[in-house]
């Protein structure tokens, strides 16, 4: 005789761990599905450019689309010289515009801009603590946001 409670347990057991594995699977694929829907865009980054051989600097910059802001980080550049400064500029064809001025202490400076608007980044080292209108050096570091 046979216990009619113990042959439905052992059917029910199959059962649960199909049941388990159709949900984990299922779950996957919804979550890979609203992974690929999310329209929120990721950060992309590219790295520095060193143009100076001298400069032992790395360092990338990251673009954050939904915040349109540029992030430059940088590693290991040395202080400016006394009485100058590091200069951060925007390029597109003609156009150039200062970003602002690096602080030495810091490893990263963000600012905001449009993705489309400039073709490249790029610092250079100005003969004045307070920078210059336009670059006046050859630039040190360049960055192409093209590839973002």
């Amino acid at each position: 005789m046979t216990d009619s409670g113990s042959s439905s347990r052992a059917i029910a057991w199959p059962l649960v761990a199909l049941l388990a594995v159709v949900s984990l699977l299922g779950g996957v694929w919804l979550g890979a599905v609203a992974f690929v829907a999310d329209e929120k865009p990721s950060p992309r980054i590219v790295p520095i450019q060193v143009l100076d051989d001298t400069l032992k600097a790395g360092g990338n910059v990251e673009y954050i689309p939904d915040r349109e802001i540029y992030v430059l980080s940088l590693q290991r550049i040395p202080p400016p010289p006394e009485g100058s400064s590091y200069q951060i500029w925007f390029g597109n064809d003609d156009v150039i515009v200062s970003a602002g001025l690096w602080n030495p202490t810091a490893t990263r400076f963000a600012v905001v801009a449009y993705e489309s608007r400039y073709d490249t980044m790029f610092i250079t080292l100005e003969p004045s603590p307070r920078g210059s209108d336009q670059p006046t050096t050859e630039p040190l570091i360049e960055i192409d946001l093209t590839a973002l």
